[in-house]
């Protein structure tokens, strides 16, 4: 990989990949950094080693186990083991792959510092009474924006402009808003538009929506790499300072629990 382009082009042909395999009844529940690679500017997608079938384990049940490889894992999940992972977790993980590889091979405006302070919310983890959980971080970092926020990936403007419209959306499984169904039911009536924008979670909605359509997350990548010059103008990829790595949740779990009962 030499520019941020490679690593982003080949997503709207791996998340579309992953879409084909959830129609056949296989969630693959382990994307990461690892298993999406890029061999003549095509996207290759790996691993299916901790996929499940739907079908085995429909809505009413939950496969058991945390899985996937924990930097990447969603926030939803490390925040709550006993949950089910779904759909949206795998591409939450698309997400955070995108924004690990990019703070650590993009130049950007953090120094080592910021950077590794920042990167903290991929491998945190912290001890409960039902056992390692992480993810705090992660969703704090979606409430507050604090990637766009706080990052701004010098040479590639167009990379800023994805991952600040895939935060926004992303947000709202972690957000709490006051009046939501209120909000629904007004939004139900079409003479309700001037109603609706008294109301600051409106967009609430809007993004809940877009995250439940099969096309909206490869549609979005397309539309921001419209403009292919624009990520060309990028400088070479740039290891940047990082001690984050990529364990596993099983060996990363074992981990943090001998530090737990310690």
């Amino acid at each position: 990989m030499e520019t941020a382009v490679e690593f982003v082009w080949p997503l709207p042909i791996r998340v579309p990949l992953h879409q084909i395999l959830l129609n056949a009844g296989i969630l693959h529940r382990d994307i990461n950094s690892g298993n999406l690679l890029v061999a003549d500017n095509e996207g290759i997608f790996l691993d299916l080693d901790l996929s499940v079938s739907t079908k085995t384990f429909p809505s009413s049940s939950r496969p058991p186990g945390l899985t996937g490889t924990w930097p990447f894992i969603s926030a939803k999940l490390l925040l709550d083991t006993e949950i089910r992972h779904e759909r949206e977790d795998d591409l939450e993980s698309f997400y955070h792959v995108l924004t690990w590889v990019a703070l650590r091979y993009t130049a950007h405006n953090l120094n080592p510092e910021e950077l590794s302070s920042l990167m903290e919310m991929y491998d945190e983890t912290f001890c409960t009474d039902s056992g390692t959980k992480g993810g705090r971080l992660k969703s704090g970092a979606f409430l507050s924006g604090e990637v766009p926020e706080k990052v701004v990936f010098t040479d590639c403007k167009p990379l800023n402009d994805l991952i600040k419209e895939l935060t926004t959306v992303f947000a709202v499984r972690y957000r709490n808003p006051e009046d939501l169904e209120f909000i629904r039911r007004v939004k139900a009536n079409p003479y309700s538009a001037s109603v609706l924008k008294q109301y600051p979670d409106t967009d609430y909605l809007q993004h809940e929506e877009n995250l439940a359509a099969e096309k909206w997350m490869v549609e979005t990548i397309r539309r921001h790499l419209r403009d292919r010059n624009a990520w060309l103008e990028a400088d070479k990829a740039t290891p940047q300072a990082s001690n984050s790595g990529t364990m596993s949740s099983r060996d990363h779990a074992s981990d943090q629990a001998q530090q737990c009962h310690n």
